[in-house]
């Protein structure tokens, strides 16, 4: 009876699982298909970048961002320091006297709201622009990234959301890593093609200060200590008029290095894992648990099915289905971003990954983590 139970549950949970990778799929080409025009008079943009203790990025991530071929006159750069202590500020001002558009934001108060919130409404409050562009001091982006991300908007476009990917790396480990983030950008990408948005990174976001204002900012969700990326996006979709768009153009994709361990990437998913919670749509928040079950019933269902034969069949069926599915929207989002190489990872990243999202999510929703030298809670 119990055997029965578990495998009409994962069977349920795969059939969930498949078809949401389908859907992210056709989601996925149907962005691809998608045609950017540009405007007839480029809008003022806003690069907004926070910042806290990246003394070591900084000068790379603001010479990226000032190589823009966006007109000069048309786009701001703004830093804003976090109470950074390792000189990040400084080597800002250092770059002021050869570049009249960018500014560095400061401020000593303690923040009412989440701090990487509070330091972007900071940079918000002297922005100019129209269409507000943000990016992380640990990214680099290249000459083509505003122009790309502008081109996306429509009239009634309020929020694109637009690729993040690693560097390949050099070790096996790092090329996992950017096997997982071209899988979670390809994922972000399909659900807002499919007209539901879901998930975006906060390192590659544009959205018009008129939506930004609709929504009263970061009032609704001030207080948590993540989704100043995926709430404010779901909040503009679905609580607004705006539309929201993706952006897969190549020349807008916004890099990034691999973590150095796993610790650092189980901090770092532990952090994304806590904003699910927060979700706009009941509906959201209910897939993202399917998803989860699902990762645990393998977890439980894999080692167990070594001891009882009766599981083999059913746990064998659905890993292979989950395998087939993941790949095939690795593989597109792969040959569309130039990855294909990346591909030979695939076996041993998705095998990692059962484990890997189960712990990580767990520990997300049990309690604060630390980031950036300050422990925070959810």
């Amino acid at each position: 009876m119990l055997l029965s139970l578990f495998h009409l549950l994962l069977f349920a949970l795969t059939a969930f699982y498949v078809g949401s990778y389908w859907r992210f799929a056709a989601g996925f080409r149907r962005v691809q298909r998608q045609q950017a025009k540009p405007p007839g008079v480029w809008p003022q943009v806003s690069v907004v970048v926070p910042a806290r203790n990246e003394a070591t990025h900084i000068e790379a991530c603001v010479r990226s961002i000032l190589a823009s071929d966006y007109p000069a006159d048309r786009f701001e750069l703004i830093v804003v320091d976090d109470h950074s202590t390792d000189g990040t500020a400084a080597l800002v001002q250092a770059l002021q006297p050869e570049a009249p558009n960018l500014r560095l934001v400061t401020y000593e108060e303690e923040p009412p709201l989440a701090h990487k919130k509070f330091a972007l409404e900071q940079g918000l409050a002297h922005a100019t622009g129209e269409i507000l562009l943000h990016t992380d001091a640990d990214c680099t982006v290249g000459p083509g990234w505003i122009r790309a991300m502008v081109q996306c908007f429509e009239e009634q476009t309020g929020f694109v959301a637009g690729p993040v990917l690693f560097h390949p790396g050099q070790t096996a480990f790092e090329r996992v890593q950017a096997l997982e983030f071209l899988g979670l950008a390809a994922i972000a990408a399909g659900d807002i093609g499919r007209g539901r948005p879901n998930l975006c990174n906060g390192a590659n976001a544009a959205y018009r200060r008129a939506a930004f204002d609709a929504i009263g900012g970061y009032r609704a969700h001030g207080h948590i200590s993540t989704g100043d990326d995926n709430l404010l996006m779901q909040q503009i979709a679905f609580e607004t008029q705006w539309q929201v768009r993706a952006c897969l153009r190549p020349a807008a994709v916004v890099y990034t290095d691999p973590l150095p361990s796993y610790a650092a990437v189980f901090d770092q998913r532990r952090r994304w894992a806590v904003s699910a919670g927060h979700y706009t749509k009941p509906s959201l928040l209910y897939a993202a648990l399917a998803f989860y079950f699902f990762y645990v019933a393998l977890l439980i269902g894999l080692p167990a099915a070594v001891f009882v034969p009766e599981l083999r069949w059913g746990v064998g069926v659905a890993l292979a289905l989950k395998t087939a599915a993941e790949a095939g929207l690795l593989y597109r989002a792969a040959r569309h971003f130039g990855r294909t190489r990346l591909l030979m990872y695939i076996p041993v990243a998705l095998l990692l990954y059962i484990p890997h999202i189960v712990f990580s999510s767990t520990a997300g929703s049990l309690g604060g983590y630390t980031w950036k030298g300050r422990r925070l809670k959810q």
